[in-house]
């Protein structure tokens, strides 16, 4: 009769072995052991700091994304009469006799700029002129309001004049006088101690705008 505490034959008396450990109660060589806890240690360190460098990566990015400004609104750039680059006005601007608009004439030879005029005199007739007092830094006011140049300047007028503010002098574009060069010029000075009418500019149509040339 079989033992029944007799070991069957799947039981091993001996413990498995581990693949580069001998046999039990052999001593590992310490040069491997110091080699296997390097290899962990460096093991674990380098995971570590791959995942802190993550973790700051994405909140560097995150951080980047919502400090980053808004794109700035740019106007459009601004337009000229009716869109028509280098006009002064437009037709349907002036479309009313003594209807007027003020521009900034660009001297084509100096560069300068200067503050100007251009009005629709009866007849379709276009004058231009520069809103500076000629030999002088005074402003030249155009004023529809008759009422006005009755009481300030004490001077009738029975349509749209010109008006030194500095002197009072009255210049009536429907008038023209000649310069000290000789050339007729519109705006006859009627009232006043003026030198000579207002400095003229240039003026052509070209389809449905105006356009200043040179100045006097």
């Amino acid at each position: 009769m079989d033992d029944a505490s007799a070991p069957g034959p799947h039981f091993h008396p001996e413990m498995p072995r581990i693949p580069g450990v001998g046999k039990p109660g052999r001593k590992i060589d310490p040069r491997t052991l110091f080699i296997i806890v390097v290899a962990v240690a460096v093991a674990l360190a380098g995971g570590g700091a791959w995942s802190v460098l993550h973790r700051r990566s994405g909140a560097k990015s995150a951080s980047t994304v919502a400090d980053l400004p808004a794109a700035p609104v740019v106007p459009p750039p601004a337009s000229t009469p009716n869109g028509d680059p280098g006009a002064i006005a437009s037709l349907d601007e002036l479309r009313a006799p003594w209807s007027s608009k003020q521009f900034t004439f660009v001297d084509p030879l100096t560069q300068v700029t200067s503050d100007a005029i251009v009005v629709n005199l009866p007849g379709n007739k276009y004058w231009a002129f520069s809103l500076t007092a000629p030999y002088s830094s005074c402003d030249l006011q155009y004023v529809t309001d008759l009422g006005a140049l009755a009481s300030r300047n004490r001077f009738r007028a029975t349509h749209p004049m010109v008006v030194n503010g500095c002197d009072g002098t009255i210049y009536d574009l429907l008038r023209s006088a000649p310069s000290p060069e000789g050339a007729l010029v519109r705006g006859e000075i009627v009232s006043g101690s003026g030198i000579r009418p207002p400095l003229a500019i240039e003026v052509h149509a070209r389809g449905r705008y105006l356009y200043a040339g040179r100045m006097e």
